[in-house]
């Protein structure tokens, strides 16, 4: 396992996106970029990456650090007359069965640990069902943990002055 960075992550989820037949929309969850797309050229179905979080713990089988990355996605799909339930119940159905691809997949991929960093835990997969957000849009929220390796937590000295600044931005 590689230690965790942000940009390949980002990276790793536009080329899932781009690379399932029925995603056409790939945001990272800036609510801004998503409500300004909203208003102009939202594309549906839309993968919605969203923000990570996570915490250290030791391994305790080695020398290093692991890392669990809180992460997920959203998929959805606007649903342009609100009252029609059966498009709705069929927004549902499709949104759902993209994000279990998404999952299945990323798992897949997990199986090459050159190309793919990190490791899913399955155990952790939640889905959630989502109606009504942003403007009339459904689908699921998918989270899940992926585990990454930490070199070390030993402090640079290249990094650090003998003495703090004296002026900062801000109190």
């Amino acid at each position: 396992m590689k230690e965790f960075d942000l940009l390949p992550y980002i990276t790793y989820f536009k080329n899932l996106a781009g690379m399932h037949k029925a995603v056409k929309g790939f945001y990272i969850m800036d609510i801004n970029e998503v409500m300004e797309d909203i208003r102009s050229d939202l594309l549906y179905p839309a993968l919605i990456l969203n923000s990570v979080s996570g915490f250290v713990s030791p391994n305790t089988t080695r020398d290093n650090f692991l890392s669990t990355v809180k992460s997920g996605f959203l998929v959805i799909d606007h649903l342009e007359d609100p009252s029609d339930f059966a498009l709705e119940m069929s927004i549902l159905h499709n949104t759902f069965s993209i994000g279990r691809q998404l999952v299945a997949r990323i798992l897949q991929d997990c199986t090459d640990p050159l190309s793919h960093p990190y490791h899913l835990d399955t155990a952790s997969v939640k889905f959630e069902m989502m109606d009504a957000i942003f403007n009339h849009d459904f689908g699921f929220m998918f989270t899940f943990d992926l585990k990454y390796r930490i070199g070390d937590l030993q402090v640079d000295p290249d990094q650090w002055l003998s003495t703090a600044k004296t002026t900062l931005s801000g109190f």
